[in-house]
């Protein structure tokens, strides 16, 4: 899977999901799954964008 690639070079979630044309909790949920990301990993990284959409 290309995202899993893109995650394994070290893209963020936000990266990743700009590149597939996802919204990033979609790209998110797909990380948990399928990367088996711990939640708090996944939670924190959709903190990033919602702070920067309020600054």
């Amino acid at each position: 899977m290309r995202a899993t690639r893109l995650l394994n070079a070290g893209l963020s979630l936000a990266e990743i999901a700009n590149h597939m044309g996802w919204p990033v909790r979609y790209a998110a949920n797909l990380t948990e799954r399928y990367a088996r990301v711990s939640p708090d990993e996944t939670d924190a990284a959709l903190v990033k964008p919602a702070q920067a959409k309020g600054a």
